[in-house]
């Protein structure tokens, strides 16, 4: 059997022949051996060996002006570094050019393991593009799409980017598989053909049509809902499980509710999943993409492709999209009934007198924007994932900072959105993030003041729940209540309040006192200046925000057991 170190050597070098890396350049070394021994078995004649590392990175840059881009294979240590010079002209020059670096293990780095340094920070500022594969990966089709990912990069067929050079750190194990003859090597890497590990994983991709849903994200390619690749996806007419901030949101196909919907006895029946951007705020939505039973296509774009799990089988170009759509109205209706049934039992739910939450404040925020569409900016907080199980869908996509999902620069973000716009803008933080930006609804009370000719219009809608209750829905939640109340909820005794009423005199401040409904035609009114909604939830405890939001859930979910199941399949 061969090991995984040789198994991910073949891997990488099968992937990079197969798209568009048309020769290798191999310098020996150790840890190296199990890509030098690949490189042997499949380059055979054409293999090139040069035990200078510099030499063999201007041998490389030649190949690439050429017009033959070219990868050159080298060990861990001071290797890396040699092949430097050669990386910053390919890198001025747009030659591409493929630094394939073999490293040890994470665990020996930082120890003075001999030869051992940290290959990826050699080169990071001169190359278009680095990753780390290894045989740690969950399966071979992971290391194939991430090193399918960066022969595009290099040969400059990614988005936006120009050929240039980039960097490959393969992590190898012991033992480095020396006992294989190159035909037994050969033999075994037909299995791995089309560079994906597809027969590796034991699971063909599907041939004939399947039972498709798409889910998406924020994006840097699918920005503008009338954009022709947009409208490739809106035209298949399949379920679309879009997040708030994906343009997707606002189209006819999109699913309210969708990680409820995914508790359907419908959900089990996915049998492909399409990810477009950058889907990242729910469990269900990572536990749909880790599924092994599914077929799981990416769409790549820039900076990189959504694949948090390793579990994609194809990882295809956005121009690509076209052929993995197969409309089924029937498919559709099924899901647009069942959204149907959801929606009505939250219309129910927030239609009764109850106590404001968080769920309310998403509910009523989302209703508001169906009269009222204003760009609102959601912060990295509960608010984002409230909105995107309670609130409807179909109304303008919302705007929020989901690249790196930090609670820092919310508020400064939606302002910046504001002053470039002139539009009414809305923001909606939780307390601690609020905290966290501070300094800005100073700086906006000084913007404000000045721009009296074009008034700043944004309207910042406050939160306060007592701090982090976002963490109370993880498994964080469930330890010890004064650990959690210290490290995670990390509530402060700031007066928000008060700070906001001593800025009354150079902006609007209101603190809200109501239900939902009163909530919602509050936020239908027009944004005028800076002004602030201060909505004050009633403190609870860990246990109490934890049952109310399970039983929540558990009353909506409570429509399939109460259901023929087979009301909702297709």
């Amino acid at each position: 059997m061969i090991e995984k170190s040789l198994a991910v050597a073949l891997q990488t070098l099968i992937t990079l022949q197969e798209n568009g890396i048309e020769k290798i350049i191999v310098c020996p070394g150790s840890r190296s051996a199990p890509l030098a021994i690949a490189a042997h078995a499949l380059w055979a004649d054409s293999l090139i060996v040069e035990t200078d590392e510099r030499v063999a990175g201007f041998l490389a840059l030649g190949m690439g002006k050429a017009g033959h881009p070219c990868a050159v294979v080298v060990t861990s240590g001071s290797a890396v570094a040699n092949l430097h010079p050669a990386v910053e002209e390919a890198a001025y020059s747009g030659v591409p050019l493929v630094v394939v670096s073999a490293d040890r293990p994470a665990e020996l780095r930082g120890v003075q393991a001999s030869q051992t340094t940290n290959n990826l920070a050699v080169l990071a500022g001169s190359v278009r593009d680095s990753r780390e594969v290894s045989g740690d990966f969950p399966q071979l089709r992971a290391v194939a799409n991430q090193v399918r990912r960066l022969a595009q990069v290099a040969i400059g067929q990614a988005y936006g980017i120009l050929a240039g050079p980039v960097h490959l750190n393969v992590v190898l194990r012991e033992p480095l598989d020396t006992r294989f003859s190159d035909e037994e090597i050969r033999e075994y890497a037909k299995s791995l053909t089309k560079g994906n590990g597809k027969e590796f994983s034991g699971r063909p991709l599907r041939e004939q049509t399947a039972k498709t849903v798409i889910v998406a994200g924020p994006s840097t390619v699918f920005t503008d809902l009338e954009s022709e690749l947009a409208q490739i996806v809106v035209e298949a007419n399949l379920p679309i499980l879009a997040e708030p901030s994906s343009i997707f949101w606002a189209c006819s196909q999109a699913m309210p509710s969708h990680p409820l919907l995914l508790s359907a006895p419908l959900g089990a029946d996915i049998e492909r999943v399409i990810v477009l951007g950058h889907p990242t705020l729910t469990r269900e939505v990572a536990t749909l993409l880790a599924n092994p039973e599914l077929e799981v296509i990416a769409v790549a774009e820039n900076p990189t492709y959504t694949d948090v799990s390793g579990n994609a089988d194809q990882v295809i170009m956005p121009e690509q999209l076209g052929q993995w759509l197969d409309t089924d109205l029937t498919w559709l209706a099924a899901w647009q009934h069942l959204a149907l049934q959801v929606r009505r039992q939250i219309n129910q739910y927030f239609g009764t007198p109850r106590v404001l939450d968080y769920a309310g404040v998403a509910f009523a925020l989302g209703k508001a924007m169906q009269n009222y569409p204003v760009d609102t900016f959601l912060a990295a907080s509960s608010i984002v994932r409230e909105v995107n199980l309670y609130a409807p869908v179909g109304t303008r996509a919302y705007l929020a900072n989901r690249g790196l999902a930090g609670i820092d620069g919310n508020v400064s973000t939606a302002c910046g959105v504001a002053l470039a716009t002139g539009a009414p803008t809305r923001v909606v933080v939780g307390d601690l993030a609020f905290l966290h930006d501070l300094g800005a609804l100073v700086t906006l009370v000084e913007q404000a003041r000045q721009m009296s000719s074009a008034p700043l219009r944004l309207q910042v809608v406050v939160i306060d729940d007592g701090g982090g209750s976002l963490f109370s829905t993880l498994e964080y939640g469930a330890g010890p209540l004064d650990r959690f109340a210290r490290v995670f909820q990390a509530k402060r005794d700031f007066p928000i309040a008060d700070f906001l009423r001593a800025l009354e005199q150079q902006i609007k401040v209101q603190e809200f006192v109501g239900d939902v409904w009163q909530l919602q035609e509050l936020l239908r009114e027009e944004i005028v200046g800076v002004e602030v909604l201060y909505v004050s939830l009633s403190a609870k405890s860990l246990p109490e925000m934890r049952e109310n939001r399970a039983a929540l859930r558990a009353e909506l979910l409570s429509l399939w057991s109460h259901s023929n199941s087979q009301e909702f399949s297709s």
